[in-house]
């Protein structure tokens, strides 16, 4: 009665009970993929359903034919993951549900987030499933004194979303201005803004943009200087 079940079975070297409910349970086309010789337990199975059915939604470019073909072609290797994270590097983001001025532009899909981390040389990229997943966004953020890197998070899809840090090229120390601008923005529009550790008081903000002109001293201070 279960066909596709038997077909598939027939290309496994040593079939067994434990892989048979695997198969059971397997959709026509995840079974004609040839997957099933690097699926290992129903776990495995319902997991990498599961990410399907995410990918299908999260890539517009994908279609259950084409992660068939994908997945195929990846069979003689056994590397699922590798297939996975090709297609999700084609990922559209959820749009943010957040207002936000000209000054910040969302960073809307996974390759602008690739692209993003390289202009920066960052680490924007290894956030891509959380970008994905709708817990965490980037912006281009157009401060008046140049461009940087703004990161939100949140818990889930119903919490609130916390700002992050806005971030410098290397993740140099983004200037006090900078961080300023980002933060009140982020503020206006409903973000949670925690304290930083690394912020001082008001009353202390000048000793640090003397003491640490990389934080975002005034230059002026040190023009005369030998």
């Amino acid at each position: 009665d279960l066909v596709d079940v038997a077909h598939a079975l027939r290309g496994i070297s040593h079939p067994s009970i434990a892989l048979l409910e695997v198969a059971e349970g397997c959709p026509a086309w995840l079974l004609k993929s040839g997957a099933l010789r690097f699926l290992k337990n129903t776990r495995q199975r319902d997991d990498l359903l599961e990410t399907v059915e995410l990918l299908l939604k999260a890539c517009p470019s994908s279609s259950y034919q084409r992660l068939t073909e994908s997945l195929r072609a990846c069979a003689s290797d056994y590397d699922v993951s590798r297939v996975v994270k090709n297609w999700f590097r084609r990922s559209v983001f959820p749009k943010p549900d957040i207002n936000l001025d000209e000054a910040f532009v969302h960073v809307s899909d996974a390759a602008s987030l690739d692209s993003l981390g390289l202009e920066f040389r960052n680490c924007s990229a290894t956030y891509r499933l959380e970008a994905i997943a709708g817990v965490a966004m980037f912006f281009r953020c157009r401060a008046p004194c140049g461009e940087y890197v703004t990161h939100l998070r949140r818990a889930d899809n119903d919490g609130m979303w916390e700002y992050a840090g806005t971030h410098s090229f290397r993740n140099a120390p983004t200037p006090i201005s900078a961080r300023q601008f980002a933060k009140q923005r982020m503020r206006d529009s409903g973000v949670v803004v925690a304290r930083e550790d690394r912020e001082l008081p008001k009353l202390w903000q000048p000793v640090e943009r003397i003491c640490y002109p990389a934080s975002g001293a005034l230059d002026e201070w040190f023009f005369d200087q030998p």
